[in-house]
């Protein structure tokens, strides 16, 4: 018996929710490494609302004005 909602697309509209109360959730299939300023790191898209969301150690969080702005040398 199926009920005609994909599972996938009942996810992301759950995380969409949760995101506007600032659970952001990485997209697990998109996330790869990247150089970012002098540092490589982790970069993937959140599920709900696609923001970048970055690795640093363990944790996983939203990018911040800094780390996104390439310094000119």
């Amino acid at each position: 018996m199926t009920c005609g909602i994909d599972l996938m697309t009942l996810e992301v509209f759950l995380q969409r929710i949760l995101c506007l109360f600032g659970q952001h959730r990485r997209n697990r299939r998109k996330a790869r490494l990247r150089s970012i300023g002098d540092y490589d790191a982790y970069q993937a898209p959140c599920l709900g609302c696609g923001a970048p969301m970055i690795k640093i150690g363990t944790h996983w969080r939203l990018h911040t004005a800094d780390e996104q702005a390439h310094p000119e040398s």
